[in-house]
């Protein structure tokens, strides 16, 4: 367990303190020597949460336990590693079905609470991924976590991240005003695919999230939007709304535009 320390260096938080913060990926001496001597170690748990690992950290971290074969579980929860420094986790996670976490998941939690841990776009995704394969997440029936949106400009409501909880028993999901990010939208597309979830699910509001396109209020408190910016991203959740038995679905200011509406009006189509 090598969690909440300085792996990669530290610095001031701002110039009027001494207090130190994680300097992301900064000194790469220490952790390029500890993912060399991983791949021939006996290692079975790796725990590097919160050290400071940035994408070129867990890019070398991703290298080095692709040929772990006994190596069961990793948590870098808590690190900024990106969507880049997710994906090449998750390649690693697909092709070991031996590896049971990335996130740290203690084995057949029913209850996960992941708020107030930093959880980043990549961090989402890597979640996203786990609930899929259902590994350790096999018995999960609720879900914490903390929306990863950037917040709407000039917003009216406080900036976030919000702490939104899913659990099995849901017949509504209403995310409304959660901040939500298109990562977070993939997360409850996977959710929602679960046979215990989808069984009982029936109503889905995600209203006043930028989850299509980023959104903003002017000055004068009009809405706006960049409508389809997010588009590529929202191919899961269309789908999983099309596999459901959801009959009521709101998407007031989410960002779409035609490109959006399109994919929606093909999902709807299939029901």
């Amino acid at each position: 367990v090598l969690s909440k320390n300085f792996l990669f260096g530290s610095k001031d938080a701002h110039q009027y303190t001494t207090r130190q913060v994680h300097d992301i990926d900064a000194n790469q001496s220490g952790w390029t020597a500890l993912c060399d001597a991983l791949p021939a170690s006996p290692v079975e748990e790796l725990d590097v949460a919160d050290v400071g690992m940035g994408v070129t950290g867990v890019t070398s971290l991703a290298k080095a336990i692709s040929s772990m074969a006994v190596l069961a579980r990793v948590s870098v929860l808590s690190n900024p590693i990106g969507v880049d420094g997710a994906d090449a986790l998750i390649q690693v996670f697909e092709q070991n079905t031996n590896l049971r976490t990335l996130l740290g998941i203690e084995e057949g939690v029913t209850e996960l609470n992941l708020s107030k841990k930093n959880v980043d776009l990549g961090q989402a995704k890597i979640l996203a991924a786990e609930l899929k394969a259902s590994r350790a997440t096999a018995a999960l029936a609720s879900l914490t976590v903390d929306s990863t949106g950037v917040p709407a400009r000039y917003s009216r409501v406080p900036a976030g991240p919000w702490t939104y909880t899913l659990t099995v028993a849901d017949t509504t999901i209403d995310l409304s005003q959660k901040n939500l990010s298109p990562a977070d939208v993939t997360l409850l597309a996977v959710w929602i695919q679960r046979p215990e979830v989808s069984a009982v699910l029936n109503s889905l509001i995600l209203d006043h999230n930028g989850i299509f396109g980023e959104v903003w209020r002017n000055m004068d408190y009009q809405g706006g939007c960049d409508a389809d910016s997010f588009s590529s991203q929202c191919d899961a959740i269309l789908q999983a709304v099309k596999t459901s038995n959801v009959m009521h679905l709101s998407l007031q200011h989410t960002g779409m535009g035609p490109v959006t509406c399109q994919k929606l009006a093909t999902s709807l189509a299939g029901l």
